[in-house]
């Protein structure tokens, strides 16, 4: 119940809600068409209070025809589609839907499934690696359900792998007692995952103030220097 709350009008949020807000909404449930055509702020003379009214276009609704994956050698197609999973138990399904019709396309949640197959990538030392996602709206064809068909196109490039690993700002405590926490060593294959668990296993000390992103820089051989930075 909104009337509950109070708050100040803020033009900026309210742009940013007709701008990526509703639209994002609206994709979760296949209306990749929707736009806002138009919006009033109406402020009655005697109160001072104001009323929003937003016209909106919802469009048609797409269902999700078909995902492909192209450029992967390191990950099978069919490991890689388990992340995506578009059919009845993944994340393109809607309660709406039944065996004879398409899952409803969430844009959302196909973001989110390319985050995951990039981290894939990332945590087996691919740190160059591309996963670029596409969704291609098909053409209407007059009496069935609009469709798009989306996919990735992966450029995996090659494995780096861990040159040197550095700590820095640590002014009493031993850099023993750091590279005790940390999970990765040189010569490893570069994984993100490895390298967060690190940052957290060497907060844990309780030594330093919360951490910073670790830098990465790429030597001339591709492989990486690792420093992580903390404060004391």
């Amino acid at each position: 119940f909104w009337w509950w709350r109070s708050g100040l009008y803020d033009r900026e949020r309210y742009d940013e809600d007709l701008q990526t807000g509703l639209p994002d909404f609206y994709a979760t449930s296949g209306f990749l068409d929707f736009r806002v055509v138009g919006d009033s702020l109406i402020i009655e003379p005697v109160t001072g209070k104001t009323r929003l009214e937003i016209s909106v276009d919802e469009g048609p609704q797409y269902r999700l025809r078909e995902f492909t994956i192209a450029g992967n050698s390191e990950f099978s197609t069919e490991e890689l589609q388990r992340i995506f999973q578009p059919d009845r138990s993944g994340i393109f399904t809607s309660s709406e839907s039944d065996d004879t019709e398409l899952p409803i396309f969430d844009r959302a949640s196909f973001r989110a499934a390319t985050d995951a197959a990039s981290l894939r990538y990332q945590n087996e030392g691919y740190l160059y690696s591309r996963v670029v996602p596409f969704v291609r709206q098909n053409e209407a064809v007059e009496g069935e359900v609009p469709t798009v068909d989306v996919g990735w196109a992966i450029e995996e490039g090659s494995q780096a792998y861990i040159n040197r690993i550095n700590i820095q700002g640590n002014e009493y405590t031993y850099a023993r007692v750091i590279r005790d926490k940390i999970f990765i060593l040189p010569g490893d294959v570069y994984s993100q995952e490895r390298i967060v668990q690190s940052m957290q296993s060497i907060s844990s000390l309780g030594y330093f103030e919360p951490m910073t992103v670790p830098t990465i820089v790429t030597n001339e051989d591709g492989d990486v220097d690792i420093t992580f930075p903390v404060t004391e």
